[in-house]
């Protein structure tokens, strides 16, 4: 579950989502989690659910600022050559929320703040504060039933007429 607590940015489209997508990618190509315009009065943001995510499941984000021209941030990136735009959404350079260099921060059980930047901080400012967003596990979630594709179907129709079909022979040696 994700809530959107509110930021401070300049006037510029923010996303915020799931993934690494293309950085050719539309909006609709992405799993976009929300899409802030700063450009605008503020408004009421819907609490939103991204679905269940197994447990284990490690997620990745992206933030895709236009303050300055499109320029996105991902935290995959963190791990294996990252960028400035990736540091500044994704850590905290000097320390500032006193949580390590993380900007995540753990508000209870399954339950987390995120302190981040836009993607053009790295250029501007280091103060956390562009979106901040509550992220939480629902605990009333429940995994998705699981159900087999049609042509699966078929084919566990045909493996059981033909396991039945089997009994009913006797073989006479």
């Amino acid at each position: 579950m994700f809530a959107y607590l509110g930021g401070e940015a300049g006037p510029s489209l923010q996303e915020f989502g799931i993934g690494t997508p293309a950085e050719s990618s539309s909006l609709a190509d992405r799993n976009a989690v929300f899409v802030i315009d700063y450009r605008l009065p503020p408004v009421l943001v819907p609490i939103v659910s991204k679905g269940y995510f197994w447990s284990g499941t490690e997620l990745d984000f992206y933030n895709l600022s236009d303050y300055n021209g499109n320029l996105f941030a991902f935290s995959s990136r963190l791990t294996s050559g990252a960028l400035q735009p990736d540091l500044a959404v994704f850590t905290d350079r000097d320390n500032s929320l006193h949580l390590g260099g993380s900007v995540v921060q753990p508000v209870g059980d399954n339950a987390w703040i995120l302190h981040l930047d836009d993607a053009w901080s790295y250029a501007y400012d280091d103060d956390d504060n562009e979106l901040l967003i509550k992220v939480w596990v629902d605990q009333s979630a429940v995994p998705p039933l699981v159900i087999p594709e049609p042509g699966s179907l078929a084919l566990l129709g045909v493996g059981v007429v033909a396991l039945l079909a089997g009994r009913g022979r006797r073989r006479v040696v």
